[in-house]
């Protein structure tokens, strides 16, 4: 399974490169690096890029997996599903599934054209602040660990768009 966001779109290898990741490595998810483009479509000359091993104690401190270039195996998809869209779904899924699967790959390639909207959920940093703290707590950390992991996800976060 693969996911993507109805203004993102990927390039045209992307799916082959994590396919051939998939085999080398045997796991069960492959997320791409991303590229931020403006809400024309122009490049901003930003881009992310992702680890080439992601464990679950990596994601607690943030999320390094762009949803809309995961490729997800369809099995492992059904077994764990979307839940609790008030926080970060996605991000709430990829913590489930590393829990169980140890770690996921990553192919350090913007694959992912990421279109930065201004209704985007993410957009708005102190309501995604709250839905990650949010996600901490529906994943069963009290409210002191879930504090700590949210200074990670602020430090992350002023590296990964001011620095």
């Amino acid at each position: 399974m693969a996911f993507l966001d109805a203004d993102d779109w990927w390039d045209a290898d992307k799916l082959r490169l994590q396919m051939a990741c998939i085999e080398r490595t045997g796991t069960v998810l492959c997320c791409t690096g991303r590229e931020l483009m403006r809400q024309d479509g122009e490049p901003t000359g930003k881009s992310l890029g992702v680890p080439e091993r992601i464990t679950y104690h990596d994601m607690l401190r943030t999320n390094v997996i762009p949803c809309g270039s995961v490729v997800l195996r369809k099995d492992v998809a059904r077994e764990f599903g979307f839940v609790c869209d008030r926080y970060h779904e996605d991000y709430i899924l990829w913590l489930r599934i590393l829990k169980k699967y140890k770690s996921a790959a990553g192919v350090n390639v913007p694959a992912l054209k990421c279109r930065l909207s201004e209704g985007g959920k993410s957009r708005n940093k102190w309501k995604s602040a709250r839905m990650q703290y949010g996600s901490y707590r529906y994943l069963g950390y009290g409210r002191l660990q879930s504090l700590y992991y949210m200074i990670f996800y602020t430090l992350h976060g002023f590296c990964k768009y001011l620095g």
